[in-house]
């Protein structure tokens, strides 16, 4: 079947049993400090048959854990037990509506910080700990347990549509890591497309808007810089409210999510896996 909408056409010619994958990854708003009234989800209900993969889901971070897929829902969709969200759970809820079926399934791989720059998510930088935890535990476990999937006949391929990155505050405070940012985002975004072997792999980030920090304008621009240099690199622009100084607030998290599905779906129906 083709995937429609009252707007026309979504994901249209896909016709296989798919494993649909989204990865993201980022610091405290890619982890998410929506407040749950601003939830889009009632606290213990599920994204449909969602499945998001967590090394961990009674408190702990994402550098610690063996990791396994679990329904997506309020409580699974961050580290650290903040009783807070993120923009994935919108954007979930938009793949649910308008991919999700008995022949698609829809798996995110979120591995989410906390007060994290970049260079802890690249090879040599700093202990290099959100790589080990983003890469060894996240992608390439969770990935492996699709392939299985695949090889016993729940699914004939895996997709990876793309990857989401929310980021750039831990950058912003001191110019030299700022000045660094836009070499550090364009291998960032080199070494993901090499762990997944799809080289054009879409990548989109929330504009880092946040005036409290010295070096704010130096991150936008380079993040303007890497997205102008890469047609397949976007970026999603606010303006948006906030809880603090740092943090959007759950509507603003929310319509981060709706944006994120948008753009993606104007993207890409997902290139396949071949592990």
């Amino acid at each position: 079947m083709a995937y429609t909408s009252a707007s026309g056409p979504i994901y249209a010619g896909i016709f296989k049993k798919t494993a649909h994958v989204f990865i993201e990854s980022g610091q405290s708003n890619s982890q998410g400090r929506g407040l749950l009234a601003d939830s889009p989800i009632a606290d213990g209900s599920l994204v449909g048959s969602v499945k998001t993969w967590r090394r961990n889901i009674n408190g702990g971070d994402m550098y610690s854990g063996a990791g396994a897929w679990y329904g997506l829902e309020y409580d699974t969709n961050q580290y650290e037990a903040r009783n807070e969200f993120g923009s994935v759970l919108k954007f979930a809820m938009n793949l649910r509506d308008n991919l999700e079926d008995a022949d698609n399934g829809i798996y995110i791989i979120k591995a989410d910080g906390n007060g994290k720059d970049i260079d802890g998510w690249l090879l040599g930088g700093d202990d290099e700990n959100e790589r080990t935890a983003m890469y060894a535990g996240h992608i390439t476990p969770a990935l492996a347990s699709l392939v299985s999937l695949v090889n016993d006949g729940t699914y004939n391929e895996i997709r990876i549509h793309g990857f989401f990155w929310d980021q750039g505050e831990g950058d912003s405070s001191l110019q030299v890591k700022a000045d660094a940012y836009q070499a550090n985002l364009t291998t960032h975004i080199a070494d993901v497309r090499a762990a997944v072997g799809i080289p054009t792999l879409p990548f989109i980030m929330r504009r880092m808007e946040s005036s409290f920090y010295t070096y704010t304008s130096t991150v936008q621009s380079a993040q303007e810089a890497v997205a102008a240099a890469d047609a397949r690199v976007s970026i999603i622009n606010g303006p948006w409210t906030y809880t603090d100084t740092i943090h959007i607030d759950g509507t603003s998290q929310n319509s981060v999510g709706d944006a994120r599905y948008t753009l993606l779906n104007s993207m890409t129906q997902g290139q396949v896996y071949n592990g």
